[in-house]
């Protein structure tokens, strides 16, 4: 079940085996897998439960609504901001559900300096599988690709570069253009729409707020 923590009567104690703080695309899943497998799971988010029905499209509505800061967070120097999630679901929910697995030299560097020897390459690769399979990552169809990407990938294969088109999670993606304030068309294969579901599923409680 999914309760709002700001209308439930003080002080709230809970017991659980897992507390999971945040529901994004870490949290959502370790709470799945923990749920699923037995254990009594609590899922913490510190925003609430925005559905593609209450997406507006419009940035003064739901950056407040979505984002930490109402999306003026920034780092120290204020060069450069930090687009953190703030509703059910995190960054999943507001982000352009662009797919990327780990380079195999960052994950040789993580074996060596960061013990990481129960994770082979094989094994990474198994759990990629299965969690791309689970959120539907495909290839982004050329014919979305804009004049910018096109021209880019010319530019890659002249200089004998290697490059090619991304992967993205969504399901019946219309182009609106609008991914970074929500998707009223529910195409994202979020946390929100995946994981979470699974995790109360199986008996996980999320609290919002």
């Amino acid at each position: 079940m999914i309760y709002d923590a700001a209308t439930m009567p003080l002080p709230l104690h809970i017991r659980a085996d897992l507390c999971v703080v945040g529901s994004g695309a870490g949290g959502s899943m370790v709470a799945m897998v923990a749920a699923e497998a037995g254990l009594n799971v609590v899922v913490l988010e510190t925003g609430g439960f925005v559905s593609p029905a209450d997406m507006s499209q419009r940035e003064e509505e739901m950056m407040p609504r979505l984002l930490v800061a109402n999306g003026g967070q920034a780092t120290l120097d204020m060069g450069v901001k930090i687009h953190q999630g703030r509703a059910l679901g995190g960054s999943t929910v507001h982000n352009l559900n662009l797919c990327k697995r780990i380079p195999a030299p960052i994950l040789a560097d993580w074996r060596a300096r960061r013990g990481l020897r129960h994770l082979p390459p094989e094994r990474f690769d198994a759990l990629y599988d299965a969690v791309e399979t689970l959120l539907g990552v495909s290839a982004v169809p050329q014919a979305r690709w804009n004049r910018h990407n096109q021209l880019l990938l010319k530019g890659v294969r002249r200089l004998g570069w290697e490059g090619g088109g991304l992967s993205h999670n969504r399901s019946g993606c219309v182009g609106s253009g609008f991914c970074e304030v929500g998707c009223v068309y529910d195409a994202k294969n979020n946390a929100a729409k995946v994981a979470i579901p699974r995790a109360i599923d199986a008996g996980a409680t999320v609290l919002t707020h």
